[in-house]
């Protein structure tokens, strides 16, 4: 009885310290904002230009400027995101850069 109570116990605690080590993603952030020229006019959907969102120097989303999104602004990007380190996903306290491409 005391060898089948500590397996399961051994089970038990096996079982928790795997379920902790599992990675999570999260909901992706979501950024807004207004990509202007060198006059200070903003790009519109005529335009082509291109939002890059890089964390920690790595690519991980791009997004074409539009018009129209919101009122004063012309570009929405999605950062993906992980409760720790994950291929392809930002996490929490990660360096993010954007470049804008324009042609």
């Amino acid at each position: 009885m005391k060898l089948i109570t500590r397996c399961l116990l051994l089970l038990g605690l096996l079982a928790v310290s795997v379920q902790a080590a599992l990675l999570v993603p999260l909901p992706p952030f979501t950024v807004y904002g207004k990509v202007r020229n060198w006059n200070g006019r903003s790009f519109g959907t005529g335009d082509s230009v291109t939002v890059i969102v890089k964390v920690k120097g790595v690519e991980v989303n791009r997004c074409a400027v539009k018009s129209g999104i919101y009122p004063t602004l012309n570009y929405r990007v999605q950062i993906p995101m992980a409760s720790s380190r994950m291929a392809g996903r930002g996490e929490v306290g990660d360096p993010i850069t954007f470049e804008v491409y324009y042609d």
